[in-house]
């Protein structure tokens, strides 16, 4: 089934008010959803729960009100659209909360089942709390120095995983 720019918008509408419960309707339980990059947020989400918990839920941390992501450009083609969006949101500290993102979607029957998300993950570095393993909060970072140093500890020194490589 083909979808159209207005039904796009219109699944997509709730987000703009931190409304995620809306959106989430439009979303397959089983959704292939890949958030992009070495942030906080990025992964693989095998499912709806595992996409809310792992990115969602986390954001819900430090953005009271939600990521309140606004679409600002769309590009629909039958069953699949580039939603391109971005994010007014207040984080809990009083700054905003500002990032860009793109995500690449698939649709069946006006449903979600496969996305994969871009955004600024030095925004998301600089507002979000750092879990380690057991999902406890160890640190909030701030600032680009910080950003950096931890960027380059993750990134430069850590050991080469099988996942480094560029994924399809």
């Amino acid at each position: 089934m083909v979808i159209t720019p207005e039904r796009v918008r219109e699944i997509f509408k709730g987000l703009e008010n931190g409304d995620g419960a809306t959106f989430f309707k439009q979303v397959a339980d089983d959704v292939d959803w890949k958030v992009m990059g070495t942030h906080p947020l990025a992964g693989q989400y095998p499912s709806k729960k595992a996409f809310i918990e792992g990115t969602f839920a986390k954001l819900g941390q430090v953005l009271p009100q939600g990521a309140q992501l606004h679409v600002e450009n769309l590009t629909v083609k039958d069953d699949q659209a580039v939603v391109e969006l971005h994010s007014l949101a207040t984080a809990n500290n009083g700054m905003r909360f500002c990032n860009r993102y793109c995500w690449v979607v698939c649709f069946r029957d006006s449903v979600i089942i496969r996305a994969r998300g871009y955004l600024d993950g030095c925004a998301v570095d600089s507002e979000l709390p750092v879990f380690c393993g057991n999902g406890h909060i160890t640190e909030r970072v701030f600032g680009l120095a910080a950003i950096r140093r931890r960027w380059s500890a993750r990134t430069l020194q850590r050991p080469a995983r099988a996942d480094d490589k560029l994924a399809g």
